[in-house]
């Protein structure tokens, strides 16, 4: 069982991505650009700094 913070960050990851997908439909060099650098985050991080 995973723990909240890591279903938070799946979560919040999973969202973004498929934001950029709706958002820019056609192969283009941003939308390669931007899936580049939402590889290289550290979703769990980002959901244990801001935790209540």
């Amino acid at each position: 069982m995973q723990c909240p913070a890591v279903d938070k960050a799946d979560w919040l990851k999973e969202r973004l991505e498929w934001q950029l997908n709706d958002e820019i439909e056609d192969a283009c060099m941003w939308r390669d650009l931007l899936q580049h650098a939402f590889r290289q985050v550290d979703w769990l991080e980002i959901i244990k700094a801001n935790l209540d």
